[in-house]
């Protein structure tokens, strides 16, 4: 299908047939062609953008999947489930002029900005094969979890990122060296990845869980996460990286709560109507001294309600709850069992702790909005926080039984410039 990103209406829909069980597609740098991997067909159809019409269909290696085009559009490599190759697509003469040898079933591949390596995860050899470019050779496989599925690299290539469906977690490679330097543990499933333009993020659609994690790439440890639609797999973000998490700094209202797993929820909301929402589920390790409080962000969701004007009235509310899994039953693992607690507590205003939002709708949605303190009132605006007291807000006590009800932590309002 084509779709008007405008509108999101359906412009025309291009038959490929009833056999060839389209998988992967992938348009080119400069716009002008797409390719379409036809898993059951054992072919690659090149389309033309400005025509919509199939260019041609070229026959490659048995159960074709993904699809990557080097930076210069020059070359497209296609991986083959059966083949344990690479076919190498002439992007001016549309054939294939080559195979290159990786590991077994080639799942997702990526090529450094200038093009002189590419990376491929061997799903069957949980390997990731390193890609001379300009050889065809691969110069060295690197050892990865299980099932390794699809990579990103971050903007600077220093490190890449891999997403194992079996295992459970993302391996990190260290590009210098070529060796894992983290494992990071997630939900069951991962599958897509995509990398923030800045590379502090890493965002992966994790199928079991039906949701999006969020990853800090400092810390290489999973800071947020969003519920979506069931069993998530490709994702893409959009040139300011379409979402902005909520960063909030986190502890307990009471010492005896120590091990008790809540749930963040964020609600961003213009002239009394909700936009966007995000959740952060199962947030481990919160203590009652402050010098402890952790860093949580919860990752926003769609936003919805289209262009908002100088003047409209934003508030962003703030939520929490006993955690619980995506099913409704509560987070397993340390503090699984308990049933309540006397609040949770949200630490702000100050450089050692300042909570933040990044609300995708703003003219520049990469700005921070700060959560600051008035007395009793609650505001937002894009200033820092000066060094000073540490402000905080608690939330009303939570409680398992009967529906783990959302309680309020605050809410912060601005009027949008």
């Amino acid at each position: 299908m084509v779709i008007d990103t405008a509108t999101f209406g359906v412009i025309t829909t291009i038959p490929l047939g009833v056999a060839f069980s389209p998988l992967g597609v992938t348009i080119s740098p400069d716009g002008t062609r797409v390719y379409v991997a036809n898993n059951e067909a054992n072919s690659v159809s090149i389309i033309d953008t400005s025509t919509n019409a199939i260019l041609t269909t070229v026959s490659v290696p048995s159960r074709p999947r993904f699809i990557a085009f080097s930076p210069s559009a020059a070359r497209a490599y296609v991986t083959s489930r059966d083949c344990g190759c690479l076919s190498i697509f002439d992007t001016s003469t549309s054939t294939v002029i080559g195979f290159i040898a990786v590991g077994g079933q080639p799942g997702g591949v990526v090529f450094t900005p200038h093009g002189t390596r590419a990376y491929v995860a061997n799903r069957a050899s949980n390997t990731v094969s390193l890609i001379d470019t300009a050889t065809s050779t691969v110069l060295t496989n690197i050892d990865v979890g299980t099932f390794p599925w699809l990579i990103a690299l971050t903007p600077d290539t220093t490190r890449l990122y891999v997403t194992n469906l079996i295992s459970s977690d993302v391996s990190v490679i260290d590009t210098t060296t070529n060796a894992v330097v983290a494992t990071i543990p997630v939900d069951p499933g991962p599958h897509g990845i995509a990398m923030s333009p800045d590379g502090a993020r890493a965002y992966v659609t994790i199928d079991g869980a039906n949701s999006v994690a969020l990853i800090d790439t400092a810390t290489n440890t999973v800071v947020g996460s969003v519920p979506v639609g069931m069993a998530p797999h490709g994702i893409a973000l959009g040139p300011s990286e379409g979402v902005g998490p909520a960063t909030l700094w986190t502890g307990l209202k009471n010492s005896d709560d120590q091990g008790t797993q809540f749930d963040l929820r964020a609600e961003a909301i213009v002239n009394n109507t909700p936009v966007s929402v995000g959740e952060t589920r199962c947030v481990t390790g919160l203590t009652r001294n402050p010098n402890l409080a952790r860093e949580i962000s919860v990752l926003f969701g769609s936003v919805s309600g289209g262009a908002f004007n100088s003047g409209d009235v934003f508030l962003l509310k703030l939520l929490t709850r006993i955690g619980t899994n995506p099913d409704g039953t509560k987070c397993s693992g340390p503090g699984g069992s308990h049933n309540n607690a006397v609040g949770l507590r949200l630490y702000f205003d100050s450089t050692t702790r300042p909570s933040r939002a990044s609300i995708p709708f703003l003219s520049n949605p990469s700005m921070n909005l700060f959560l600051h303190a008035a007395g009793s009132n609650l505001f937002l605006d894009g200033n820092a926080p000066n060094p000073g007291t540490v402000k905080f807000k608690d939330s009303g006590p939570v409680s398992f039984v009967g529906g783990n009800p959302w309680k309020e932590i605050g809410t912060w309002s601005m009027t949008l410039p």
